[in-house]
């Protein structure tokens, strides 16, 4: 399997710079990327948020698995659903148990 090994600087962390590594990364989706060494046992299954150093672009804040949200109903236009995040996949979206019972793969934000 083929990684890219980049260079990443991390934003301060408790008002304290953090030092640039290098780490083997897989960029996932737009903002995400996955870490394959150190990833599981830190980030909610590998996963981080990036941007490019020196953009402005603020990515939406992720959502943790605990989490309530309201998913828009696939079959009702205007209808929400109470929901629970289970888990953020790679793609960018998350998997939502829903009161109902069943489960979603929702992007967010929608």
């Amino acid at each position: 399997e083929f990684t890219a090994r980049w260079r990443l600087r991390y934003e301060e962390m408790d008002g304290e710079p953090e030092p640039p590594e290098e780490r083997d990364v897989v960029f996932c989706s737009r903002n995400l990327l996955e870490d394959l060494i150190y990833g599981k046992e830190e980030f909610q299954d590998g996963l981080m948020q990036w941007r490019i150093d020196g953009s402005n672009e603020v990515p939406p804040p992720l959502l943790r698995a605990g989490e309530p949200v309201d998913v828009r109903c696939p079959e009702e236009v205007g209808k929400w659903l109470p929901g629970t995040v289970l888990r953020l996949n790679a793609d960018g979206s998350y998997a939502v148990a829903l009161s109902s019972g069943s489960q979603e793969k929702v992007r967010w934000p929608a």
